[in-house]
């Protein structure tokens, strides 16, 4: 993976190479936080009705979400959870 970014005092970008490793270890074995990322990206595909979204489903968001909320300290993955299932009240009534 190849990221640019500017450090806040400087005028140049900096380019970042990270190399990704498959390790064809399953969805479940994440850890939580990249488990809720995943449900927050699902989020924003099922709003856009992306091809990327595979065969997740709103539900699946919600459901992967639910899952991976953790320790929630600050209150913001149940906002987003509220978020995703008002989305879904709506998409379906829609």
């Amino acid at each position: 993976m190849k990221i640019r970014h500017k450090p806040p005092q400087g005028d140049v970008s900096e380019k970042l190479t990270f190399p990704l490793v498959n390790e064809s270890e399953p969805f479940e074995k994440a850890d939580a936080d990249f488990q809720f990322a995943a449900a927050v990206a699902g989020f924003g595909m099922q709003l856009r009705n992306s091809s990327h979204a595979g065969t997740w489903t709103m539900d699946d968001v919600i459901a992967t979400a639910t899952d991976a909320k953790g320790d929630d300290e600050h209150g913001l993955r149940a906002e987003f959870l509220e978020l995703a299932r008002t989305a879904k009240r709506l998409i379906v009534n829609d």
